[in-house]
């Protein structure tokens, strides 16, 4: 199968530029307007492997480091180190319902106040003052508490 530049560029995220010096010494069809279009296998193969492709002994360095890499990754998450995100979004969505009613609620609590009061600053003052209470209480929150998991 032939493909262009761009869609090799779209396929593998590397740089139209960069895919275009990596092909430069395969045979492409020439398309006019339309570009270059190159044998897709040979191509893939020259992005990732370069012209002689992988040894095993590089393909198993390969390997190795990616073992490697999610060795470390399973590390750090015994570690405590990482965080699954069910629990981050648990969390996101107990600090935004937390945020939201006590927002929320300041209208109903101050509501009589804020009709016998007339000064516009006074009004002001208190609501500065009980939101930042709210987002406050919601900072100093930690992760589990909200959600019953501490």
């Amino acid at each position: 199968m032939k493909t262009s530049i761009s869609q090799l560029s779209d396929l593998t995220g590397f740089d139209r530029r960069t895919i275009s010096k990596r092909l430069a010494h395969l045979d492409a069809e020439d398309k006019g307007t339309r570009g270059k279009w190159y044998e897709s296998d040979s191509a893939l193969r020259t992005l990732y492997a370069g012209d002689a492709g992988l040894d095993p002994q590089q393909e198993r360095a390969l390997l190795d480091a990616a073992k490697r890499r999610l060795a470390d990754l399973e590390y750090a998450k015994r570690r405590g180190d990482l965080v699954p995100w069910e629990t981050v979004d648990k969390a996101l969505f107990a600090g935004v319902s937390t945020m939201k009613s006590r927002l929320q609620g300041i209208a109903g609590q101050f509501s009589n106040v804020f009709a016998a009061e007339t000064d516009a600053k006074k009004i002001e003052k208190i609501l500065d003052a009980e939101i930042f209470a709210a987002l406050t209480d919601i900072a100093n929150t930690k992760v589990g508490e909200r959600d019953g998991s501490a």
